[in-house]
C-alpha cells in the first residue's frame, strides 16, 4: 500500500541524493550541453521533471511551480533544448522551482488524507488515485534524475 511516509520518503530521497548533488554548481550555460550520445541536456531533463512536479502540484490543489507556457515547453515529447533562446527557461529559474516546488508538495503529501489518496483523477495521461499517480511522477522522476548522474559530469567538462 501506497503511503504518505513512503511517498515522501522516495521524493525526498530524490532531492537529497539525486537533484542536490547533481544540480548543484552547473551554469545555465553548461545546462545546455548537448551529451555525445542522442539525448536530452540537463536544461530539458530539469525542465522536464519541473513540468510532472508541476502536474502533481496543481493535481493537490497547490500552486504551480512554473507557468503553464514552461510546462508545455518541457512536456513529453517535447522538442529537445538545443540552445539558448527564448523557449529555454533558464537553469537557475527550472531549479529553484524544482526545489519550491518540493516543499509544498512534501507538504500536502504528508498531510494527504486516505480519501484524497484514494481519490480518482486524470493527469498527464494518466487515470489513477491521486496516491498512484504520484507513485507514477515519482518514478519517472527517478528515471531522468538518473541520467544526471552522467550529464552533470559531461557538462562541466564541456
Amino acid at each position: 500500500m501506497i503511503t504518505n511516509d513512503n511517498l515522501t520518503w522516495n521524493y525526498n530521497r530524490n532531492m537529497t541524493i539525486y537533484a542536490k548533488v547533481y544540480l548543484a554548481n552547473l551554469t545555465h550555460t553548461q545546462s545546455l550541453v548537448q551529451p555525445p550520445i542522442e539525448g536530452n541536456c540537463v536544461n530539458w531533463i530539469l525542465g522536464h521533471i519541473v513540468a510532472y512536479r508541476n502536474y502533481a502540484l496543481k493535481m493537490c490543489q497547490l500552486a504551480p511551480a512554473v507557468s503553464d507556457a514552461i510546462e508545455q515547453r518541457y512536456a513529453k515529447e517535447s522538442a529537445p533544448v538545443l540552445a539558448d533562446g527564448s523557449d529555454a527557461a533558464q537553469f537557475e529559474d527550472l531549479r529553484q522551482a524544482y526545489y519550491d516546488g518540493h516543499e509544498r508538495l512534501m507538504a500536502y503529501v504528508a498531510t494527504m488524507s486516505a480519501e484524497q489518496a484514494a481519490e480518482i483523477l486524470s493527469v498527464a495521461g494518466f487515470t489513477q488515485a491521486r496516491a498512484e499517480i504520484l507513485t507514477t511522477f515519482l518514478r519517472h522522476e527517478s528515471y531522468h534524475l538518473g541520467q544526471l548522474e552522467w550529464l552533470h559530469v559531461w557538462a562541466r567538462q564541456s
